[in-house]
């Protein structure tokens, strides 16, 4: 963070999820944080402050830094969109995110258990074309019988 001057505004990194790409001999780092200051494009489209995870990318795991303004591998690093001349890292979905796959499919679960995916498996970071700074996984927050009822009375669950 503190080697990029376009991201001093994100004040932390945390609970980074790393996985190995062997198919695309990459590695993917999935990590939680505060991006730049809420703003709005020339157009007038706003553009959200999120605490919220993002993703980055390295060769080697070494280095996720920003390839033009960090000193990062050219190709790789924070996975990002822009739209009327503003960049911000693509938002998936919400914090604290583990990431796995499950019959081709691309799955997270986040902080209180919520369960989130990515509409395309084969493409996982697009963010939506109509709101390309919105979060781009489709996340499941209605919780079903099996939430409510697994375990037999015991306890009482709330959703925060």
């Amino acid at each position: 963070m503190d080697a990029d001057s376009t991201r001093e505004d994100f004040d932390h990194v945390a609970c980074p999820d790393v996985h190995i790409d062997d198919v695309n001999q990459r590695i993917i780092m999935y990590y939680h944080g505060r991006n730049q200051q809420s703003t709005q494009t020339p157009d007038n489209t706003n553009v959200p402050q999120k605490h919220s995870n993002f993703v980055a990318t390295s060769q080697y795991g070494l280095n996720f830094n920003d390839p033009d303004y960090a000193g990062g591998e050219a190709g790789y690093g924070s996975v990002t969109v822009t739209y009327d001349t503003v960049t911000r890292d693509v938002t998936l979905g919400e914090d604290y995110q583990r990431v796995f796959e499950h019959n081709g499919q691309i799955y997270s679960v986040s902080k209180r258990a919520i369960l989130n995916r990515a509409p395309d498996p084969l493409d996982p970071w697009t963010p939506p074309s109509n709101d390309p700074f919105s979060e781009c996984w489709i996340w499941e927050d209605t919780p079903s019988d099996l939430w409510w009822n697994d375990n037999g009375g015991k306890h009482e669950y709330h959703l925060y």
